[in-house]
């Protein structure tokens, strides 16, 4: 294992060679960030300080400065943690899915964010040949602070959406206690205040998430950011992931990154429903109110009900010594999967939100669809397009999967999937779909053409 201490220990040439042979590297970048970020806290506290004394807010700043050296270390400290983290999570997600990171390294460089040549990384053919082919860690390190980069100005680029209310916690976040206590109505007034948030949401979003939340940058890039601080601070999912760090040298460091991909996972598909679905949602205190209420309904009726799903769940996830409450937390995450879907549902129709989620599952589990969704889940896909075309498919199969339950609805009030199916408009349609599918599943096909045809067989059923 290395860690520079310096600038250029290695080249980064003999980085990624030393990584292919077993080594374990980073870049000088990442090993020696927190002089940099220490740098950064010193000038943007210095400028906000500088400011409060010419207002005669402070007489003399110098004390109040060298009091809070202390808890910046500890931020920048936990910051470094955050983006090694980081980067230990991307070789697990990035594990046969090459192809899509390298498309992503060509957009980025098309953009002109990052030089290949100058830092030294592979073409696709150079990294496909590659035994297990796969980017090292020092290549994803360069990938990580290309994507931040990206994001970070786009970020920069929106002041109208940066002066939200609801971001301002993030500018807050940036300071040390001492700060915010005395001067909490100053922050807002920094000059570069919203430069600094553009850089929390950004390092935030890519340290958790990875390098795959940029692949759902499109036309609405700040829907899809304020979707994931939506729902990560909903589920209160700050909180769960430091459960799970503190849980470092008690279970073994795989639980623990398989943890933390799956919270971001989900998150990530959340994230796709208001775009995809013309759903969008408000970046407002009101959302996440709601939203919670609908979350504690869930879990208040699953309770009552003593749900089999979840109790097996959390089971499940204790086997693998998942502290029991760490467990619960997760097993409610993974239960409410198709959360913005439920909520959508919900507010079509008279379902309650546990109504909902049972009379969704009720259908999926009629015509088999779990087993199809998780094969598109699960398939082995080379780059991005073929990565979106199985996502636009399993949103295809849970849309029609809604329109089937809102029909029941409107046509006998109540859920029930015999009636429904043996009406005789559906019984031609129905036995086709089960044709495909019952072909489909016997032949174990990656070939996304034949779950398109399933999708057309399953939309006749509406």
């Amino acid at each position: 294992m290395v860690g520079e201490g310096a600038n250029l220990g290695f080249t980064q040439l003999a980085r990624i060679e030393y990584n292919l042979k077993g080594g374990l590297i980073n870049t000088d970048a990442v090993d020696n960030s927190a002089g940099v970020d220490t740098s950064d806290h010193e000038v943007n506290l210095k400028i906000l300080l500088n400011r409060l004394q010419k207002q005669h807010l402070v007489n003399n700043y110098q004390t109040l400065f060298n009091s809070i050296t202390d808890e910046v270390c500890q931020q920048v400290l936990a910051d470094n943690y955050a983006q090694s983290l980081c980067l230990s999570l991307e070789l697990i997600r990035s594990q046969g899915k090459t192809a899509q990171y390298m498309q992503l390294a060509e957009r980025l460089e098309e953009l002109g964010i990052f030089d290949r040549s100058v830092e030294s990384f592979p073409s696709g053919k150079e990294a496909m040949a590659r035994s297990g082919q796969c980017l090292t860690r020092p290549e994803l390190a360069i990938l990580m602070a290309a994507c931040k980069m990206y994001l970070t100005r786009q970020l920069q680029n929106q002041p109208e959406w940066l002066n939200q209310e609801f971001l301002y916690e993030y500018l807050i976040s940036y300071f040390p206690q001492a700060i915010i206590d005395q001067f909490s109505g100053q922050l807002s007034e920094h000059p570069l205040a919203n430069e600094i948030k553009a850089t929390v949401i950004s390092n935030k979003i890519i340290n958790q998430a990875g390098f795959g939340f940029l692949t759902l940058l499109d036309n609405d890039n700040l829907q899809v950011v304020s979707s994931y601080l939506i729902y990560n601070k909903t589920f209160e999912l700050d909180l769960l992931r430091q459960e799970i760090l503190a849980l470092d040298n008690k279970v073994e460091a795989k639980i623990q990154y398989e943890m933390l991909v799956l919270i971001d996972n989900i998150i990530l598909d959340f994230c796709r429903w208001p775009t995809q679905n013309h759903a969008p949602v408000q970046p407002v205190k009101s959302t996440i109110d709601t939203y919670r209420a609908y979350i504690e309904k869930f879990r208040d009726d699953f309770a009552q009900q003593s749900s089999v799903r979840l109790e097996n769940d959390t089971q499940q996830l204790c086997k693998k010594g998942i502290p029991e409450a760490i467990a619960q937390k997760l097993a409610l995450l993974i239960n409410l999967q198709d959360f913005p879907l439920l909520v959508q549902l919900t507010e079509d129709t008279a379902l309650d939100i546990a109504e909902a989620a049972k009379n969704y599952n009720l259908i999926l589990d009629w015509l088999s669809l779990p087993l199809i969704l998780n094969q598109l889940a699960a398939m082995p896909l080379q780059g991005i397009w073929a990565n979106k075309a199985a996502t636009y498919l399993i949103m295809d199969i849970k849309q029609v999967v809604i329109s089937i339950l809102k029909t029941m609805l409107n046509q006998f009030s109540t859920v029930d999937c015999k009636v429904y199916f043996n009406q005789l408009k559906l019984k031609q349609g129905l036995y086709s779909y089960r044709s495909s599918y019952q072909e489909l599943t016997q032949t174990a096909s990656n070939n996304l053409l034949a779950y398109v045809v399933l999708v057309k067989e399953l939309q006749k059923l509406v």
